[in-house]
């Protein structure tokens, strides 16, 4: 943005008109930290990981996040503020794939995720993984979600990823528990925005 430096460690920028991410240094990073920051066309990524242990998917929402088509057992959710969606990501051979979620079916899914009343338009991801019987539902950076799905592209086999795809999301997954913070109690009551 302001062609300083940019260090291997850094933030990054949405650019919520081209929807990109861009590298931004200490200071950019915040100076759009804020929304509607500059004219609110950049917004910074967060750094935050929530995780929520205790998040089961209630009995009702089981047809709900059956229709979600998971691939391989994980997706991406993205809230985009502008346009009033949710944007489904999902992993693929030839890169991430996205479709849009009915805002309905946005809410049967994850009615009581706390995760999903914390998540930040256009900057945050919702991160839902289910594998035999088991689901996990966590918030994570949109350049993280990013990072992963860019790392699974290579790797990746259908119909469910293959050995080295879900090897990846379970170092992923190690690595979120290790950076996570439990969800505030506060979130834990109603449902998604």
């Amino acid at each position: 943005m302001c062609t300083g430096a940019v260090g291997v460690e850094h933030r990054h920028l949405v650019d919520l008109e081209q929807r990109v991410l861009a590298c931004a240094c200490g200071a950019c990073a915040t100076l759009f930290d804020r929304e509607g920051a500059c004219g609110g066309r950049f917004r910074t990524v967060p750094e935050r990981y929530v995780g929520d242990p205790q998040w089961r998917p209630a009995p009702e929402a089981g047809k709900a996040l059956a229709a979600l088509d998971v691939r391989g057992g994980l997706a991406f959710f993205v809230r985009r503020c502008g346009a009033g969606q949710v944007l489904a990501v999902r992993p693929g051979p030839a890169g991430p794939v996205e479709s849009e979620v009915e805002p309905g079916l946005w809410q049967a899914a994850f009615a009581g995720a706390a995760p999903a009343r914390l998540l930040v338009d256009d900057v945050e991801a919702l991160l839902l993984w289910s594998d035999t019987g088991r689901a996990r539902c966590a918030l994570v950076p949109l350049d993280a979600a990013f990072a992963l799905l860019a790392a699974l592209r290579p790797l990746w086999r259908e119909p469910d990823g293959g050995p080295a795809a879900r090897a990846r999301v379970t170092a992923f997954l190690a690595d979120l528990d290790r950076r996570a913070v439990p969800v505030p109690a506060t979130a834990r009551w109603g449902t998604p925005a």
